[in-house]
């Protein structure tokens, strides 16, 4: 499109503004002519590259850009780090969208009702060398930040924006000194506040210019030029500023920014357990092409791709919700995960998700240490519960010598917001609700202790006094407050370990903290206090287990996906927790026998005096009874070993019971009168040997005792005399991508006279796989044909495990199940089995991809696809269209090929920096696909 003449603002230049990002495929096509000639592939067009130094864009003054009442600023960045507080788009001082450097977050600043506003978004990270979508909107009441289309704070104010006749300036300030150091792409100014909806669904699409509420837009697809062109009718055009506009180092790049790629949503992450879990995703816009793949990636590092993960699944093509497991997992470890879609033009990513898989409760707590440690939560409207809640969590402080928070929407204290806190109170050792200008509730002095765990819930059923319920261990307290307050619902972040205005940091630890939107009752408090939920249960809002081993980030386990930042915060701040609770739990209150565990790995207990509401035990269990533990822990003399089993018992009052411990189908048990009972405080302490204080029956495998007294954790060890079996931690299989064939992967993390696996297989579609009879699987491998194989022995170490099975038929479904063999001669099945395995069926078309990398200085990857057996033919070539290289020549068998180009020509020498074309044939199949060689 040829602009109108007109003086750039500012610039002091006359000149025409061509946009000849539409021209480019026509003049190449004519520039590189030739016996079938190369064709452009779709791609994102340009960008811009900020030196950091002294680059910006000054795009004039323009009346439109004077906007007041309503505003959104948003680009595509790549950022490198660097200066202080870079800019990326400025109108100071009316609007600033810049990073923090020191943080790397998005923030804003600009005056609003005439008051000068500056705002870090605590949530809003934006990752460094890679490309990042940001917004900045305003609605006449707040600030909201989005990353990659997804809100992550939203802060209250209320007034005009300020005008100015300053100009609009992109990269830099006016000072020069503020200047940002990467790419942008895709800048859009507008003056409405658009919805995070319109954000996502349009984040990745190329507008036409003259969409309602668009009054500048900038695409960046010139090749050269000193202009860059506002696609509106404002003609907000900008002039470059010391920056290379042709030639060599020439700052308008290829840009990255997946443009035209596949639009979609990451599901939340669900059935997590200790080395698994499932997620998926949702395509809901081709983008440019046809979705050829699809499926979910996941890594340690925050922004996962399908060129760098951790792992990776396949689940389909086309448009449409998916499904997807992800295995191989570490307990405790901190994963990204983000959906993915593929078409010809490239991939596209959904919003990120995180979680840990499960660890052994009690698992992991953060210490905080009092002086500016929180977690940031986010203001989603999952928080919005009114005046019926429950919040309630496991708290260790280090001292209740002031105010200290727990779970606050007091940020900003605004007008009805509230927090559970612990302290003084309105008098010493209180746990206490508090509101602005209020103690809405307490509890009376030396409800709470210092340093110990102690479970503490406030509930609420409605707005006025007498609504208010604070239980202290699963025990209703007298309040001495309880005032009329109504809590209003507000858009500031929700903080965990922090109150009022981002203070009274709370020093000491928390654990398994959990938010409601319903009232709870004394007897649904009591009878979860003592053991982890599932996250999927009816009104629970937010659900943090903290059990993390290290990172930044806190994972909410409800599809809520109220995930915490953690400020000012370090690995070493994850703390192995003490807190008594585990996979089962309930309290004890009158003589009414409980059991906890599954028959025969259970302990029985009955109180017989002192039961009722103050005086009761907690009891709990974790651990399967399945393998030993002989690590990490101190055992007492003549034992070497416990099975991982473990009961607790903690006791809130005076209370004497009658305990019984099963253990009659723990496994490896084969010699009982080895076994010892074992008892220790608590998860910091060492084993002691308490066998001689019960009364133990080897037939029936128990200990028992009347008349106890002494409460704490137990469990059953003994001097290494009785077998564990092998500790399976892992068992998945995955596709190759590259042959018709299905690997089985498995790792032990200890094996006890292992004298090796075999692997059985099923079809999936046979309805006899479930109900396992044996003629419906066959033996595929076994230690007796294949050395890998082969167990360790007797081994503490972690070993792993593969078989590819090259025996599949492409396209069938296939369920797998795995054994070992002691040295006995007893063979034990595994729990876990694969159900579902597709073998990767052959190509039904020819494909081929971009090249990856395609801005690359060494090697190069090309993928293609082959239906049927063909005669295929790739050469390079270069501009002039000269044959550079031929890369394959010959007869190929159908399936999934790749073939590497190095950048050398057919003499073995390195090829000039330039842009390159490869053109493949196979059979009546012709493509040809740019490649840009970098030096």
């Amino acid at each position: 499109m040829l602009k109108s003449n007109r003086k750039l603002d500012g610039s002091g230049v006359l000149g025409k503004v061509l946009q000849v990002g539409a021209l480019l495929p026509l003049m190449l096509t004519m520039l590189l002519a030739f016996s079938s000639p190369p064709a452009f592939a779709q791609h994102s067009g340009n960008a811009l590259d900020f030196d950091g130094a002294n680059d910006y864009i000054n795009c004039g003054n323009h009346a439109s850009l004077n906007i007041t009442s309503a505003l959104t600023i948003e680009a595509w960045i790549y950022y490198r780090g660097g200066e202080t507080y870079p800019r990326i788009v400025q109108k100071s001082p009316a609007y600033t969208m810049l990073i923090d450097n020191s943080s790397g977050k998005l923030s804003w600043y600009g005056y609003i009702g005439g008051t000068e506003i500056s705002v870090e978004f605590s949530n809003a990270v934006i990752p460094t060398n890679t490309w990042t979508h940001v917004a900045i909107t305003y609605n006449g009441s707040a600030l909201k930040a989005y990353i990659n289309g997804e809100e992550k704070n939203s802060e209250s104010y209320s007034g005009a924006i300020s005008t100015t006749t300053n100009s609009l300036l992109l990269g830099n300030r006016s000072a020069g000194d503020r200047a940002f150091d990467g790419r942008i792409d895709e800048a859009r100014i507008w003056n409405t506040a658009r919805t995070q909806t319109e954000i996502q669904d349009n984040k990745n699409e190329v507008l036409n210019g003259d969409e309602s509420g668009l009054i500048a837009y900038y695409r960046f697809d010139n090749i050269s030029g000193t202009a860059l062109s506002d696609r509106t009718v404002n003609d907000n055009d900008g002039a470059l500023y010391n920056m290379v506009s042709s030639g060599a180092g020439n700052d308008w790049v290829a840009s990255g920014v997946p443009m035209g790629q596949p639009i979609l949503t990451s599901s939340s992450i669900t059935g997590i357990t200790t080395n698994s879990a499932s997620g998926g995703g949702n395509v809901t816009d081709k983008g440019g092409s046809s979705v050829t793949a699809r499926g979910v990636v996941w890594h340690t590092s925050e922004n996962p791709t399908i060129d760098s993960y951790t792992g990776k699944t396949t689940d389909g093509s086309g448009l449409g919700s998916f499904t997807s497991s992800l295995g191989d997992l570490t307990s405790g470890q901190t994963y990204y995960v983000r959906a993915y879609a593929t078409n010809s033009v490239g991939t596209g990513y959904g919003e990120r998700k995180v979680f840990a898989p499960n660890m052994s409760p009690p698992g992991n707590a953060l210490d905080f240490d009092g002086s500016n440690d929180y977690v940031n939560v986010g203001s989603d409207a999952s928080f919005n519960v009114g005046n019926t809640l429950t919040i309630e969590a496991w708290v260790k402080p280090s001292n209740l010598s002031g105010r200290y928070g727990i779970f606050s929407t007091r940020f900003d204290n605004s007008s009805g917001s509230f927090q559970l806190e612990i302290g003084p109170g309105a008098g010493s050792n209180r746990v206490v609700v508090a509101g602005v200008g209020t103690y809405v509730a307490q509890t009376g002095d030396n409800a709470i202790a210092p340093n110990e765990w102690t479970h503490i819930a406030y509930t609420r059923g409605g707005t006025g006094a007498g609504t208010h319920t604070i239980y202290v261990n699963g025990v209703a307290q007298a309040l001495v407050s309880d005032a009329d307050y109504t809590f209003s619902n507000n858009g500031s972040n929700k903080v965990i370990a922090s109150g009022t205005s981002g203070g009274q940091f709370l020093p000491g630890q928390i654990d398994e903290l959990r938010v409601w939107s319903v009232a709870r009752t004394e007897t649904q408090i009591r009878d979860n206090m003592h053991h982890i939920l599932s996250g999927d249960e009816s009104n629970l809002a937010a659900y943090y287990r903290f059990d993390h081993l290290s990172g930044t980030a806190l994972s909410d386990r409800t599809t809520n996906d109220n995930d915490g930042a953690l400020n000012n915060m370090a690995d070493e701040d994850w703390v192995t927790s003490t807190t008594p609770f585990g996979e089962d739990g309930t309290p004890v209150h009158t003589q009414t026998q409980t059991n906890i565990g599954e028959a025969g790995k259970q302990m029985q207990v009955t109180i017989t005096t002192g039961g009722d509401d103050s005086n009761y035990l907690g009891i709990y269990r974790t651990g399967a009874g399945s393998a030993p533990i002989s690590s990490g822990e101190t055992f007492p003399g003549g034992v070497t070993q416990r099975v991982d089993i473990l009961w607790g018992v903690e006791e809130y009052g005076t209370v004497t019971a009658d305990i019984v411990f099963n253990y009659s189908n723990v496994a490896g048990i084969s010699n009982p009168s080895a076994i010892r009972l074992l008892k220790r405080a608590g998860a910091a302490s060492a084993w002691t040997d308490i066998t001689a204080d019960y009364v133990r029956n080897d037939g029936n495998r128990t200990f028992s005792k009347v008349g106890v007294q002494d409460f704490s954790e137990f469990s059953i060890g003994d001097g290494g005399d009785n077998s564990v079996p092998v500790e399976l931690s892992a068992f998945h299989a995955e596709a190759n991508e590259r042959s018709n064939s299905i690997t089985i992967y498995w790792v032990t993390e200890s094996e006890v006279e292992n004298l090796g696996f075999f692997l059985e297989r099923c079809l999936h579609e046979q309805e006899d796989c479930q109900s396992e009879p044996e003629e419906a699987w066959l033996e595929i491998t076994s230690y007796k044909t294949d050395d890998a194989l082969t167990g360790q022995g007797s081994v503490t170490h972690r070993t792993e495990y593969s078989y590819e099975d090259l025996t599949v038929t492409p396209g069938e479904s296939y369920d797998y199940r795995l054994a070992d063999v002691s040295y006995d001669g007893t063979v034990t099945y595994y729990d876990l089995t694969l159900t579902g395995i597709e073998a990767r069926p052959l190509p039904k078309i020819f494909k081929v991809y971009p090249n990856y990398p395609n801005l690359f200085n060494l090697i190069t990857t090309i993928r293609y696809e082959l239906p049927e057996q063909a005669y295929v033919n790739m050469i390079i070539y270069d501009l002039r269209g000269r044959q550079v290289r031929t890369l394959v020549d010959q007869q190929e068998e159908p399936g999934y090929k790749s073939i590497i180009w190095d950048g050398t020509n057919y003499r073995g020498q390195a090829v000039s920096a330039g842009i390159y074309f490869y053109q493949i044939r196979a059979g009546e199949y012709n493509r040809t696909m740019k490649i840009i060689l970098l030096k």
